[in-house]
């Protein structure tokens, strides 16, 4: 692989990643309600899903994507029903306390984030189809890939830590206020974002 299609390849994820995807949704909603920790913790929740996905793409492991190709409606839909329940959770709560960032345990966090990223079967799907596109038929394509899913999931680690840095900085402006706002917000974003992946909108950004 050259330098040139590894720049382009580059600059292709970071746009693709830089749209906000369901995954980006979650972030973004605990960052603002429990603080910059909590959006971390979220994100190695995230990385953790596409690390496995990325490595059923790599190794070429088809018969795990003919399964989730077969499953993918009930995969989509059970993520969808989960984000828009976590979104009512807090568009319900009558917790009017202001705002110091909510404590969260970081398994619910981490749990939240895989669970999320992991029932979207169009990010593996989008995978499959992305990646290859990159590779050169002149050298082993495994060790390309590789370098490919690495450098992906690089990039998806940084920007979704940055998501969840400014994210916080948003909570830490609303914190002085009122925390009822900052609930409605993180509500509003998730069920958003369950919305999105239930209609199918989201179908080639992880």
């Amino acid at each position: 692989m050259s330098i040139e299609i590894f720049l382009i390849y580059v600059a292709i994820s970071a746009g693709l990643i830089l749209i906000p995807g369901p995954n980006v949704l979650l972030i973004i909603a605990n960052s603002i309600k429990h603080g910059a920790r909590a959006g971390l913790i979220t994100v190695t929740g995230t990385s953790a899903a596409m690390t496995l996905q990325l490595t059923i793409v790599s190794l070429g492991i088809s018969s795990i994507l003919l399964i989730v190709s077969d499953w993918f409606h009930w995969l989509r839909w059970a993520g969808a029903v989960y984000l828009i329940y976590l979104g009512l959770k807090n568009l319900l709560s009558h917790d009017r306390t202001p705002a110091a960032p909510a404590k969260m345990k970081a398994y619910h966090l981490f749990s939240q984030g895989f669970l999320v990223s992991i029932v979207n079967p169009k990010t593996l799907l989008f995978f499959s189809a992305f990646l290859p596109q990159f590779v050169v038929a002149s050298s082993p394509a495994l060790p390309q890939l590789l370098l490919l899913s690495a450098t992906f999931l690089g990039l998806a680690i940084i920007f979704d830590s940055g998501y969840a840095l400014l994210s916080s900085a948003v909570h830490r402006q609303i914190s002085a206020s009122t925390g009822k706002f900052a609930q409605r917000l993180t509500g509003g974003i998730l069920v958003s974002a369950g919305l999105l992946l239930g209609t199918n909108q989201m179908e080639t950004k992880p």
